[in-house]
């Protein structure tokens, strides 16, 4: 199997195959009744024992990247963007958040791994847990110059219909993703010119 598809196989499993089965709980409402309040606790359950294992692994990365899924998932529950004014403060939450998650996620991808219970861990901590105020200070009315911006198309010519994400987060998220394959292809797959034989 050649590099290439080791690396293709290996990040699509078993990654892939738990995004597919999340993608299936997304709309509960469709399972059984005695399956709909287990698949609510679920992300409980996740981000209590990601935050465990984060710990255990000295893995800040993985402790910061549930922290901005969390606050990412309460902000999209608990502020849904069906409010039909575009610049009401619901819309605003879900655009910032749209924008920020990706390029949160993309910054981790890039940090050193580090123990959240060193100094330098500690520092990671205030920018991801300051966002959520950065995010509901935006929703303010005094601040919906800087706001629409979040939601401003960037190309006309893209289509945006299917998805209720703003343009800037469509962006935010097809560029970290390009990035982060990018890095973990090239990161995987040795390189052509080290020498292969033996001395």
């Amino acid at each position: 199997m050649s590099p290439i598809v080791k690396s293709c196989v290996s990040f699509l499993v078993p990654g892939g195959i738990v995004c597919l089965a999340a993608l299936g709980f997304l709309r509960p409402h469709g399972l059984p009744q005695w399956v709909q309040g287990p698949v609510r606790a679920f992300p409980i359950f996740v981000l209590g024992f990601g935050l465990f294992f984060g710990w255990y692994l000295s893995s800040s990365r993985l402790i910061l990247s549930l922290l901005v899924l969390a606050f990412a998932d309460r902000a999209v529950i608990l502020f849904p963007p069906t409010d039909p004014e575009p610049e009401s403060a619901s819309h605003v939450l879900f655009a910032a958040t749209t924008l920020l998650l990706p390029l949160n996620l993309l910054a981790f991808s890039m940090i050193k791994e580090q123990a959240i219970s060193t100094w330098r861990g500690v520092l990671r901590l205030p920018p991801v847990l300051i966002q959520p105020f950065l995010v509901l200070w935006l929703s303010l009315p005094e601040q919906g110059g800087i706001a629409r911006t979040l939601q401003q198309p960037l190309l006309q010519m893209l289509p945006t219909g299917w998805t209720v994400v703003p343009q800037p987060g469509l962006v935010a998220f097809a560029g970290a993703l390009l990035l982060i394959g990018t890095r973990f292809v090239v990161g995987k797959i040795p390189s052509t010119a080290a020498p292969s034989g033996h001395w």
